[in-house]
């Protein structure tokens, strides 16, 4: 029996845990990291003195933002790649490492993702390493590709998007950010509000930190004002007529005085060594996870106009012909396509792009590479005002914007955050969005929702994830069997 990848996520305590005969069938792991470090040689830390040991049996989650290493670490796991210190051992030394990879052109994405995951469940005897496997898949290939995890006898170490799948099926959950790695039990949501509880507690860490540097200054300051003034007091009150017109209450307020500044200064020195240990430790580090209030340039004026294709057929990928009655879309339509892998929701979407309306932005499923790198290109002689707004958004959807300055191969995530940003910085009135959580974390998912819950214009997505959908759009049309069904939610 399948699971139903569509169902509402389990909480921690409902996280899928094997029944005592599957169990008894399982292999566990051992893996072991001994001040483990690895950094590029740009300096870009991935590890940094990771130490301890984890048992690995059923499926463990490995999450992180985009560019973090995930893909790296499980390199360093199937021994493709040396630390830069340290020692990584594991208990078995049959490992397979399954990468993303380019799709086939014969095939849609999807089909060909279903035909390589087939290839890869043959055995179920190593430690299985999977680098996004659910990218492309639609609601029956997640299925499938669940019900093999869950019965695979060895364990497996899963990077994927799905936060859905993850809650179901991950027993334990590796974070990786910033060079830590930090275990939790359970699925995603699990792992992230830990995460968050760390963050928070970082950001008390800090904000205590930098209050007491803001009182001692504050303290110093008032003490050099205490001085200035007495010592004003004291000239004025204590002029002499003569050298010899120096009389008892004059003396008594003079030691009075000296008194006084002897204590000054033991109290400044005190202070001043107080903040200089206040400011020669390291600051706690602070990300503060929160979507920028960020303005969309949308405009009316575009907006006021339709999109349209007459009653008709498009042809998909594979052949197949796609009838239609015809397609009428305005600024406030926020349209799911849903169907099989195959079906043609991509080519609609392109049947829609190529009527090159003013305002219309489209993203592909799968930009090439190049097609990337020259989007940067053209990025970075933008006018500044543009791009900053553009960075803004970037950073919105969880990506480094000075990283996005001078990278010269970014990552499928990060590229796909800053085509995105550039879409939402533009003046924009409809979005034509094919997939667009690929390659994009959970976290990063969950900034994208947020941001087109916000969008004021027109969206049309093809996308596998639920509960993005069920955010950002208000009607499904159904894909099946060579026809498309216009059907409200």
């Amino acid at each position: 029996m399948f699971a139903d990848p569509g169902r509402t996520p389990r909480s921690a305590s409902t996280t899928y845990a094997a029944s005592t005969i599957e169990r008894l069938r399982m292999r566990s792991i051992d893996c072991s990291f001994s001040h483990l470090s690895f950094s590029w040689p740009d300096g870009r830390e991935i590890l940094r003195d990771v130490s301890g040991t984890h048992r690995l049996d059923g499926v463990t989650a490995l999450c992180g933002p985009n560019g973090c290493g995930k893909s790296t670490l499980l390199e360093l796991v199937a021994g493709e790649r040396l630390p830069t210190s340290g020692k990584l051992r594991l208990s078995l030394d049959d490992v397979r490492l399954a990468r993303q990879r380019l799709e086939s052109r014969a095939l849609s994405p999807g089909q060909s993702q279903r035909e390589r995951l087939g290839e890869i469940f043959r055995e179920d005897t190593s430690l299985l390493l999977l680098d996004e496997p659910t990218n492309h898949l639609d609601a029956q290939a997640l299925s499938e590709l669940e019900h093999r995890l869950r019965r695979r006898r060895a364990p497996t170490v899963l990077v994927s998007h799905d936060r859905d799948l993850l809650d179901r099926i991950a027993m334990r959950t590796w974070w990786l950010e910033d060079g830590e790695l930090v275990a939790t039990d359970g699925g995603f949501t699990d792992a992230w509000n830990a995460r968050q509880a760390r963050l928070a507690g970082r950001i008390a860490r800090r904000e205590n930190r930098d209050a007491m540097v803001q009182d001692v200054s504050s303290r110093i300051q008032g003490a050099r004002e205490a001085a200035q003034s007495a010592h004003r007091h004291r000239t004025a009150g204590g002029r002499m007529k003569d050298a010899n017109d120096r009389d008892a209450t004059s003396m008594a307020a003079d030691f009075k005085f000296r008194r006084a500044q002897g204590s000054l200064g033991q109290n400044m020195a005190r202070l001043r060594a107080e903040l200089e240990r206040l400011e020669s430790g390291p600051a706690p580090a602070v990300k503060r996870d929160t979507l920028r209030d960020i303005e969309f340039p949308w405009d009316k004026s575009l907006a006021s106009g339709r999109l349209a294709l007459p009653a008709g057929e498009a042809t998909a990928p594979n052949g197949t012909a796609i009838s239609h009655q015809g397609l009428a879309l305005d600024a406030r339509s926020r349209v799911r396509l849903h169907g099989p892998n195959g079906s043609g929701k991509t080519t609609l979407l392109a049947a829609l792009a190529a009527l090159d309306r003013p305002g219309v932005a489209s993203l592909p499923q799968e930009p090439a590479q190049d097609a990337d790198l020259a989007l940067l290109e053209s990025l970075r002689a933008t006018p500044s005002s543009r791009l900053g707004r553009i960075l803004s958004l970037a950073a919105a959807l969880g990506a480094s914007g000075e990283a996005l300055r001078s990278t010269t191969a970014p990552s499928p995530g990060e590229a796909r955050k800053i085509r995105i940003a550039s879409m939402l910085a533009s003046p924009s009135w409809m979005l034509l969005l094919d997939e667009p959580t690929n390659h994009l974390d959970a976290a990063s998912i969950q900034r994208l929702q947020e941001a087109l819950e916000r969008w004021p214009g027109a969206i049309v997505m093809a996308t596998h994830d639920r509960r993005l959908a069920e955010a950002a759009t208000s009607v499904e049309w159904t894909l099946r069997d060579g026809r498309l069904a216009q059907d409200a939610k």
